[in-house]
């Protein structure tokens, strides 16, 4: 069995969030794949931009 490991989310996770929003985003079958310069349109960024900073500045 694999141990399981609880972190606290941190700056480091954006890359992370940015390529799980990429994957869930719905595409029709037989459509073209969004291109992955939706992730900079502001409507999506704002999701995961600066995520974890608040628990980075808040735990130094």
């Amino acid at each position: 069995m694999t141990d399981l490991v609880i972190r606290k989310a941190d700056k480091d996770d954006e890359a992370f969030l940015l390529e799980m929003m990429y994957l869930s985003l719905f595409t029709p079958e037989g459509e073209i794949p969004f291109s992955r310069d939706i992730l900079k349109e502001p409507s999506i960024l704002k999701y995961v931009e600066g995520w974890g900073y608040w628990l980075y500045s808040f735990n130094r």
